[in-house]
């Protein structure tokens, strides 16, 4: 009984190895490596249109955004300036200066089929330079009455 034990384990052994080798074989061909790629190029096709088709299926129930503006802006403002402590000729100069604006916001806007839509926006607006270009256009006229007459008046007018 030993004996027929020992045959059996042999035959076994023998038929495992066949089988081992049979697989190699087949590991080794490049149809089974083709094969095998193609079944997993199949799941993932598979996995890929399953994901798009609840993708497209899904229904957008709103959108939600915050965002942040940032702002600068700068002007040359040209303007004439009157200054009567000078000589005559010098007396109107142009002078230049310039303004600068810097502004920041946040905003919001909500929009979903459920609720009402809401917007809004908070923001703050910082300006540095003058106020020339908001003044209105004065005309300035000078008049120097000469006499050496008391009868008679002689009259400049500079502008």
């Amino acid at each position: 009984m030993k004996r027929d034990s020992l045959l059996y384990e042999v035959e076994k052994n023998e038929l495992d190895l066949n089988i081992a080798e049979r697989q190699k074989k087949e590991f080794e061909s490049e149809e089974y490596f083709l094969a095998a790629r193609e079944k997993i190029d199949e799941a993932f096709d598979k996995a890929k249109e399953d994901n798009n088709s609840k993708v497209v299926n899904q229904a957008i129930a709103g959108i939600n955004i915050y965002w942040i503006s940032i702002g600068y802006g700068i002007r040359n403002d040209g303007f004439k300036l009157f200054n009567s402590t000078l000589d005559f000729s010098n007396q109107i100069q142009k002078k230049e200066a310039l303004t600068h604006t810097f502004n920041i916001a946040i905003s919001h806007y909500n929009w979903n089929i459920v609720k009402n839509n809401t917007f809004w926006s908070a923001g703050a607006s910082v300006k540095a330079g003058n106020n020339f270009t908001n003044l209105d256009n004065i005309k300035v006229k000078d008049f120097e009455d000469i006499t050496t007459n008391p009868t008679s008046l002689l009259r400049t007018e500079r502008i």
